[in-house]
């Protein structure tokens, strides 16, 4: 089967309109794009027991202004594509781009936060040995207070006893 056998129109297929897929008015006369029903890439409406191809051009009515014209339609089409193509083209490169810095500074936050309880630890640790420091201190000093309170009640118990002493003889 040949490739113009699977893409050949009926003779009945020229003189229905299809409808235009970007907006503008076909031109008078034209033949369908694809296939001669309403829809766009419907097949043919035709009786039961009839074949045709599903995707069907008329190749005897085609003139060179109709040609142009799907020439320049085309072309705006693929101007256009390649335009939404190079928006996001630049886009993904943007992304990209944000994507790696958001990357940097998280890590570089991770690797701030990762110290910063590091030194918590460490300041924390510090915490409970100056409070154990500051409590030893404070025991030594109550104790070496209470020793002087001793030695202080000790010599004047002593000097009150010599002092009555000395009264009574």
């Amino acid at each position: 089967m040949l490739l113009d056998d699977v893409f050949s129109a009926s003779s009945s297929s020229a003189s229905v309109s299809a409808p235009s897929p970007f907006g503008a008015a076909p031109a008078s006369g034209s033949a369908p794009l694809f296939g001669s029903s309403s829809s766009l890439f419907s097949a043919p409406s035709s009786a039961a027991g009839s074949s045709s191809p599903l995707f069907a051009t008329s190749s005897s009515s085609a003139t060179t202004t109709q040609t142009s014209l799907v020439v320049a339609s085309t072309t705006g089409v693929q101007l256009c594509i390649f335009g939404v193509l190079n928006i996001i083209k630049e886009w993904n490169t943007e992304l990209e781009e944000r994507t790696g810095s958001f990357r940097k500074q998280a890590n570089a936050i991770a690797e701030w936060d990762k110290r910063i309880l590091q030194n918590r630890d460490v300041l924390l640790r510090l915490e409970v040995k100056s409070l154990r420091l500051v409590k030893d201190i404070v025991l030594s000093l109550h104790l070496i207070m209470y020793a002087k309170l001793y030695v202080v009640t000790a010599l004047s118990t002593n000097l009150y006893m010599h002092i009555t002493m000395m009264h009574i003889s």
